[in-house]
């Protein structure tokens, strides 16, 4: 399959997506249902096979079956999107509890059995008459969609399987459009990420009533795609860095708010633990530098893997630990070559968060979202700039942050000899004065990189989430229609 990322430029996508939301069926925007389906082609991997799209169609319209039942008032006040299960995820959702407190309630919307009601019960009210009626919606409209499209050069494959992605899609809106329209007293809409392959269709059924919405930042940014434009009417993001990036990419100054994030913890590190958690994984007393891989890619991590090992060979000191951490989302994937090939440890797949902060020293990545998160706690951070792709959020590291980047082993030098990259001890503290609810921000100096990505963590960070989130739910803070107008 063609990358469409070689060909064409990722403001042309954006571009698409804004016009397609000129186009909307019973006021679901079309652009904010296609920005998933923009996003992975852009990047190079969605699933464009037709039968694949045709089948998962199929399935949406047997999955409908008996599911109306759940077509009901909750009598809440927000419908919170949750994506997953895992401990980011968890963290944000622990913030929007706080903050619907008493007579606000919420319902969080996710993953069977660990949210109020799983997706599968609320995306699947549209049946085969409904299905019929938004096809010759399009039908009607191809030309238009067509026109569009043309500046993305998608070939022929990738269009018709967009024809079939939309449809699924625009049942996903409607199907959320009739929840929301149920909810007698629902005030909010928000998520964890707007841009998803289902959370999409949430802002877009939101848009269509006019209901104002919010979505928090829930990893890093790694520019061109994937945050921007943003679906909801504001989001919530981690700092400075993100609100610079979000501005770089389009995305209004006044629909970003400043709030922290819960998903980096406060967290005590202690020589103490240390000593304990070294013992417990069997490492030596000196200093550990960890290897951070993503996404499984054997040619890529192969390549990574390499130039670690080269370090290790050339700076490595006989009390210190050179061992590799795997991305937590993949525990299936097979690792042993690691150590068979290249004699270096692969630590616990699910090591706590507190154990690995507490043993890090030096982290080493291609495009790691954990390579911010060590920044926060005194860790010195190296981006490996050695594979054919973009170095995303790496790139982003050492573009605001100086974070340097290391092509060969003789790079690593600049780790040795520079202190550690080291964020402000004290974190700014959030402003909030009773005339008004606005996020204070701060005088970048992007020559010297002085200004914070983390405006709050950990307990904090939750609290002025869910302070935030009261406001909102009081009804401040929006505009008057109860939605921003697209762009």
């Amino acid at each position: 399959m063609t990358n469409p990322t070689i060909q064409v430029p990722a403001d042309k996508y954006h571009h698409a997506e804004v016009d397609l939301n000129r186009l909307q069926y019973k006021g679901l925007p079309l652009g904010i249902c296609s920005s998933y389906y923009l996003d992975r082609t852009y990047i190079g991997d969605f699933d464009h096979r037709l039968l694949v799209q045709i089948w998962q169609l199929v399935r949406y319209l047997i999955k409908h079956i008996r599911k109306r039942r759940y077509l009901k008032n909750y009598h809440v006040s927000l419908i919170y999107f949750k994506t997953g299960r895992d401990r980011h995820y968890c963290a944000m959702e622990k913030a929007i509890r706080k903050g619907c407190t008493e007579p606000n309630k919420v319902l969080i919307i996710g993953p069977q059995g660990e949210t109020d009601l799983s997706t599968g019960r609320v995306l699947y009210h549209v049946g085969l008459k409904e299905s019929v009626e938004i096809t010759y919606f399009l039908y009607r409209h191809r030309m238009a969609i067509r026109t569009i499209l043309q500046s993305l050069q998608l070939s022929a494959s990738q269009q018709r399987a967009y024809w079939w992605f939309l449809i699924r899609q625009l049942a996903k809106g409607l199907s959320l459009r009739w929840l929301l329209t149920q909810q007698e007293g629902l005030r909010l809409v928000g998520a964890d990420y707007d841009r998803g392959n289902d959370s999409c269709t949430l802002f877009a059924a939101a848009r269509s009533l006019q209901k104002p919405s919010f979505t928090l930042q829930h990893g890093v940014i790694n520019p061109p795609v994937g945050f921007a434009p943003i679906n909801a009417d504001e989001i919530w993001v981690w700092g400075d860095m993100a609100r610079l990036q979000l501005i770089a990419s389009g995305v209004p100054d006044s629909c970003i708010h400043l709030t922290g994030t819960p998903i980096v913890e406060t967290l005590t590190l202690t020589q103490e633990e240390r000593f304990r958690i070294k013992q417990q994984l069997q490492l030596k007393s000196g200093k550990t530098i960890v290897l951070a891989l993503s996404r499984p890619d054997k040619a890529d991590d192969l390549k990574l893997v390499k130039l670690f090992h080269a370090i290790r060979q050339q700076y490595g000191k006989d009390e210190d630990n050179f061992v590799v951490k795997v991305h937590p989302t993949y525990p299936d994937t097979d690792y042993s070559w690691i150590t068979n090939e290249f004699g270096l440890a692969v630590l616990p797949i699910r090591i706590p968060y507190p154990d690995f902060m507490n043993i890090v020293d030096v982290l080493l990545a291609h495009n790691s979202g954990i390579a911010t998160e060590v920044l926060y706690y005194h860790k010195q951070v190296g981006i490996l700039d050695v594979l054919d792709q973009s170095l995303g959020n790496g790139m982003e590291l050492h573009k605001y942050l100086n974070v340097p980047l290391l092509k060969t082993a003789d790079d690593f030098q600049q780790l040795v000899d520079a202190e550690m990259n080291r964020l402000p001890v004290e974190t700014t503290q959030p402003h909030c004065s009773n005339a008004s609810f606005i996020n204070t921000h701060y005088i970048e100096n992007q020559m010297n990189h002085s200004f914070s990505p983390f405006y709050l963590t950990g307990q904090a960070s939750i609290d002025y989430i869910a302070q935030l989130l009261k406001h909102r739910l009081a009804g401040n803070g929006f505009n008057a229609n109860g939605s921003r107008p697209l762009e």
